[in-house]
């Protein structure tokens, strides 16, 4: 397999990923679960399934996950902290979290254009 097919291969696996999550966000809620239950659901399972399939790696697909909740505002706090604690767990350190969340935040800031400290 050459570079170009294989490029093409992990574009349509990020594809399909980011189908899933929102195939699942836009479809009908269960009885029982409430709107946000189920969009963090989305995300989740859509994060796992990146990971699974090889279309992101963890931190990506963790970091991609906790930007999509924050931003859409569902259950940020909470997600956020999970993330990190799986990430953690699956043999990442709280140093290169603390470090890639930092890079994230100047990311963000500096694309919607915010000082340093507000985002």
């Amino acid at each position: 397999m050459n570079v170009a097919s294989a490029g093409h291969c992990n574009l349509g696996r990020q594809a399909l990923s980011i189908g899933l999550v929102f195939g699942i966000w836009f479809s009908p809620v269960p009885a029982g679960l409430t709107r946000e239950a189920w969009q963090l659901f989305a995300v989740f399972a859509g994060a796992i399934f990146s990971v699974i399939v090889n279309a992101f790696p963890l931190l990506t697909a963790s970091l991609l996950a906790v930007g999509a909740v924050v931003l859409t505002g569902t259950a940020a706090v909470l997600f956020t902290l999970y993330v990190a604690l799986v990430y953690v767990h699956l043999g990442g350190t709280w140093e290169t979290l603390r470090r890639q969340l930092y890079r994230a935040e100047n990311f963000l800031g500096n694309v919607l254009g915010l000082p340093a400290g507000l985002t």
